[in-house]
C-alpha cells in the first residue's frame, strides 16, 4: 500500500456516498452474500468477480474509479486502517509477532518500510480477507485493489481468462507489483564482463530463482496463459481465491515478526507455503511509480514486468555491471535473446 510522502495521514475524513463495504454490505440479515447491485453490462454479470478496493476515504476512490474508467455499481471501498496509532500497532504486533512498537517514535509523515505505515496496510488487507473469508466459497474469485492501482483496460477480461487457466489449487494471482529474480551464485573464474546481460545468458551467476512456467520450469514466456510467482512485492492489485483464503491468512496470522505484508506473502510464496501466480504481463501499476516505470504507458497495453534482480555479494565486488545486490530490470528479457538464454532467468 503506498501513500504519498510527507502526506500526514488525516484520521478525520469524511466519507461521502459511496460503496462502502462493511459486514452489512457484503452479507444480508441470513448471512448470504451480498455483493452489491451490478450493472447490466458488467462482466460480474457473468463472472462473479467481486472487486474491493482499499483506500483512505471516497474522494481516493472516486479518483480510483475515474482513473480506470470504472462504475462505482460493482466495485466496494474498502476504509482502510490508519497505522499511526498504538492500537494498531499494538494489534499488528499480537497477530505477526514481534518486538513491541512505540508510536511516539515515528514521524506521521514519514513512510517507515517497518512502522505505522506498514501495520495499517498489513491490517487493512488482513481484515478484508478474514471478512472475505466468510463469503461464498463457490464464487470464481475476488478482486483487490488499493486506491493508487492504475490498471490496463479490459484487465477483467485477462483475469477471467486466466483463472480459467489456472491450477484450482492456487491461493492468489497477482496482476501488479514487483517480480524478483535471485541469482545465488557468481561464477568468478568463468570469462564474463562482456555485458551484464551476455553473462546472464551464459549462466555465469546460475539460473535466477523467480517466476516458473506453468510446467516449473524456468523457461518464461510472455506467450504462457500465467505464471508461479516465486517472489513478488507490493500489494497493490491482487486476486484472491475463495476456497483457499485460509491459506493467505495462516500466513499472516504467523508469528514470525511484524513485517510488510508483500514481505511475507513472498518468503510464503518462496517456501511453498502459498501457492502464487502472476499474469505474465504488468497490468495494474500504482499511480506514484508510472512515472518511474511506465512514463510512456497508454492505459491500454500491458506492460511487460519490470522488476528486480538480485545478485550475491561476490558478483556486486567483481563484475563491472553490477552496481548493487538489487538491480532494476525487465524480468523476461527481450524475445530476440539468443536461445541459450532460455531459463536463466
Amino acid at each position: 500500500m503506498t501513500s504519498p510522502k510527507n502526506d500526514k495521514i488525516n484520521t478525520h475524513d469524511t466519507v461521502e456516498s459511496a460503496h462502502v463495504l462493511d459486514e452489512r454490505s457484503l452479507f444480508d440479515s441470513d448471512g448470504q452474500e451480498n455483493v452489491g447491485a451490478e450493472s447490466e453490462d458488467t462482466p460480474l454479470n457473468h463472472n462473479r468477480l467481486p472487486t474491493f478496493v482499499i483506500g483512505k476515504n471516497n474522494a481516493n476512490y472516486r479518483n480510483f474509479l475515474d482513473a480506470n474508467d470504472l462504475s462505482g455499481d460493482d466495485i466496494s471501498w474498502v476504509p482502510h486502517t490508519v497505522g499511526h496509532d498504538q492500537r494498531v500497532l499494538d494489534e499488528w504486533r499480537e497477530l505477526a509477532g514481534g518486538d513491541p512498537l512505540n508510536i511516539e517514535d515515528y514521524d506521521p509523515s514519514v513512510k517507515y518500510q517497518f512502522g505505522p505505515h506498514a501495520a495499517g496496510c498489513y491490517l487493512s488487507h488482513f481484515k478484508l480477507l478474514k471478512l472475505l473469508q466468510r463469503s461464498d466459497p463457490t464464487l470464481g474469485a475476488y478482486v483487490v485493489f488499493e486506491e493508487d492501482a492504475r490498471c490496463v483496460r479490459g484487465w477483467r477480461a485477462q483475469v477471467d481468462k486466466a483463472l480459467a487457466l489456472l491450477p484450482q489449487d492456487w491461493d492468489i494471482y497477482y496482476i501488479g507489483g514487483r517480480p524478483i529474480s535471485y541469482f545465488n551464485k557468481f561464477e568468478k573464474e568463468a570469462r564474463y564482463g562482456i555485458s551484464l546481460r551476455q553473462d546472464i545468458c551464459i549462466g555465469v551467476f546460475g539460473q535466477a530463482n523467480g517466476p516458473l512456467a506453468p510446467d516449473g520450469s524456468r523457461n518464461i514466456s510472455k506467450a504462457d496463459p500465467y505464471w508461479r510467482a516465486m517472489y513478488h512485492v507490493h500489494s497493490h492489485a491482487y486476486v484472491v481465491n475463495p476456497r483457499n483464503i485460509g491459506n493467505i491468512l495462516a500466513v499472516l496470522e504467523g508469528k514470525e515478526g511484524h513485517e510488510p505484508i508483500d514481505q511475507r506473502l513472498s518468503n510464503a510464496m518462496a517456501s511453498g507455503r502459498l501457492n502464487a501466480f502472476m499474469s505474465t504481463e504488468n497490468i495494474c501499476e500504482q499511480e506514484d511509480l508510472m512515472d518511474v516505470y511506465v512514463p510512456s504507458w497508454d492505459g491500454v497495453t500491458p506492460q511487460p514486468w519490470l522488476g528486480h534482480f538480485g545478485f550475491p555479494d561476490a558478483a556486486v565486488k567483481r563484475h563491472p555491471g553490477i552496481g548493487e545486490n538489487h538491480m532494476f530490470g525487465r524480468i523476461l528479457l527481450d524475445e530476440d535473446d539468443d536461445p541459450k538464454c532460455t531459463g536463466k532467468y
